[in-house]
């Protein structure tokens, strides 16, 4: 029996195996999968970097392999931890690099308006002098923040208020005290307005600022200090230029003046009381001579009782003037005697001629003091 041997060559070749490069997020939920083909034995390199999620980051510090090796019993799946990637916006940060549109790692959602990331609380002081001219100072202070946009949710935080700087001096987080000018005749008028409300201040003093701080606007206006020493509400006073003289007006004469005492040329002061006035003060005294309150004609003694002492009745006021006409030394008798023409008391020319020489003394008088007048002007 022969025998006959035969050789066989027998090869083995690897087989094809997947593994799997899986993308948790850091509660350990599964955000994508990945695979990765390689046969046993052979080592495969590992790239999570390429296939990162959209809007998702790698965790750093965390140990990735960059290759595995694949094992008669399989291929160990790869874990790469990853979190949502952020954009971060500050006040420096180019308008065109701010988030807005479609948010990336959900492109269902749009990314909202940014709010603003800086405020300047600001007090504006107006100063307005008495010639019209305005000065403004303006006082700052500013805080700033920053805001971040989640690329896998739209949403948008912002970080806490920070203070950066301010015009204030040295720097502080403040407004500092201001003393407007003064000026010579002037009071200062000072008005805040905060909001809606305005209230009147004595001073511009220094006050703490913080982000929350609303704007200020103080107003500073000068009002003309009057002549009595209050403020005036009239025209203002501008220095070098004469102020207005104080609107008094002089005081409207009586209706009924005092009546005018005439001197004669005697010294003999005459009473021109008019008819209408009112006579129950009784007659005025006549310098040099005795009042006397005998009739001028004889049908006057019984014309009207005595009202009181020294008063005389409407008829006889009509020739009070003549009857306290200076009386002569010699009686009516004695004239008589001595030849003389004696009118009746009942002559009623010589009473009328009385009165007209009284008017005549009155008009000449008028006359003497409208040139007097005339000429001292």
């Amino acid at each position: 029996m022969v025998l006959i041997q035969k050789l066989l060559n027998i090869t083995y070749t690897p087989n094809k195996q997947t593994t799997n490069i899986v993308y948790k997020d850091k509660d350990g939920q599964t955000i994508k999968t990945d695979k990765v083909d390689g046969k046993t034995d052979k080592t495969i390199p590992v790239d999570p970097t390429k296939d990162v999620p959209a809007g998702w980051k790698i965790i750093p510090d965390q140990k990735i392999p960059e290759t595995v090796k694949v094992t008669p019993d399989g291929v160990p799946t790869v874990v790469v931890k990853i979190e949502h990637k952020t954009i971060t916006v500050t006040p420096e940060t180019p308008e065109g690099d701010i988030p807005t549109g479609k948010v990336s790692g959900d492109p269902s959602k749009t990314y909202p308006a940014m709010e603003s990331i800086t405020k300047t609380p600001t007090r504006t002081i107006t100063v307005i002098k008495p010639d019209g001219s305005k000065l403004e100072i303006k006082q700052t202070v500013e805080f700033t923040r920053t805001a971040t946009f989640d690329e896998v949710t739209g949403a948008v935080t912002y970080s806490d208020w920070k203070f950066a700087k301010s015009t204030a001096k040295g720097g502080k987080s403040q407004w500092d005290a201001y003393t407007p000018q003064a000026i010579s005749g002037y009071t200062m008028h000072i008005e805040q307005k905060v909001g809606d409300k305005t209230t009147t201040i004595s001073s511009i003093v220094a006050a703490d600022v913080t982000e929350a701080t609303g704007n200020v606007t103080i107003t500073v206006t000068y009002v003309p200090i009057t002549p009595g020493g209050g403020e005036g509400g009239g025209d203002d006073i501008i220095p070098g230029k004469p102020s207005k003289p104080d609107d008094h007006k002089p005081g409207v004469p009586d209706k009924t003046p005092d009546k005018p005492i005439i001197e004669n040329p005697d010294d003999t002061e005459i009473d021109t009381t008019p008819k209408d006035q009112d006579l129950e003060s009784g007659p005025a005294a006549i310098k040099g001579y005795k009042e006397t309150n005998a009739p001028l004609h004889e049908d006057m003694n019984n014309a009207a009782p005595v009202r009181g002492n020294n008063s005389i009745s409407p008829k006889g006021a009509d020739t009070y003037a003549e009857t306290n006409a200076p009386t002569k030394a010699a009686s009516v008798e004695s004239e008589e005697k001595g030849g003389k023409h004696v009118l009746p008391q009942t002559g009623e020319k010589e009473n009328t001629a009385g009165i007209f020489g009284i008017l005549a003394m009155v008009l000449g008088f008028f006359g003497l003091a409208d040139r007097k007048k005339k000429k001292d002007e």
